[in-house]
């Protein structure tokens, strides 16, 4: 849905984006008007829809450690962890950098220059 909503009405639209949806929504999508990318009600679903994506998982993990404490589990939470850390904080900013559509991007994670 996001990517309907989103890389539809971006500049990468059918092109090698830094997170890499561009292709993929060229080919299931028709393209949108990319003047409209800051106003989608996508880029508004985009950090609910990521942060309902990291923190689901971690309860969950958290949840069944209470339950019944096993190794593999604090494995799986360390991983989601890292993961969660990788994918949200570090990676975008390199991400963000590169992006074309960052000074019109609300959820650009580097200052717009």
């Amino acid at each position: 849905m996001l990517r309907w909503l989103v890389c539809t009405k971006c500049y990468y639209y059918g092109k090698w984006c830094p997170i890499g949806w561009g292709k993929l929504s060229a080919l299931l999508f028709k393209k949108g008007n990319t003047e409209d990318f800051d106003k989608s009600i996508g880029v508004k679903l985009a950090p609910i829809t990521y942060g309902l994506l990291t923190l689901v998982p971690l309860v969950c993990v958290v949840v069944s450690m209470v339950q019944d404490f096993i190794i593999p589990k604090v494995i799986v939470l360390v991983a989601l962890l890292v993961f969660s850390v990788y994918s949200g904080a570090i990676s975008r900013r390199g991400t963000c950098k590169e992006c074309k559509m960052r000074l019109v991007c609300p959820g650009c994670a580097t200052k717009k220059e």
